[in-house]
């Protein structure tokens, strides 16, 4: 039974660790895409529009 619970434990923190590094890199990773995704769909809406919304009000 001990030695059930010891793997467990292990198992437990192994993959908390790792869901937790996962999520973090996640997070960075989505966030440099939003970014990016964000600042060239700006650049696209500037050049396509010549001024985007202003032009169009």
């Amino acid at each position: 039974m001990t030695a059930i619970l010891t793997i467990d434990q292990e198992v437990w923190i192994e993959a908390s660790a790792m869901l937790f590094a996962g999520t973090l890199l996640g997070v960075v990773l989505g966030g440099l895409i939003f970014a990016f995704g964000y600042a060239f769909k700006l650049d696209a809406e500037s050049h396509d529009a010549g001024g985007g919304a202003a032009a169009g009000a």
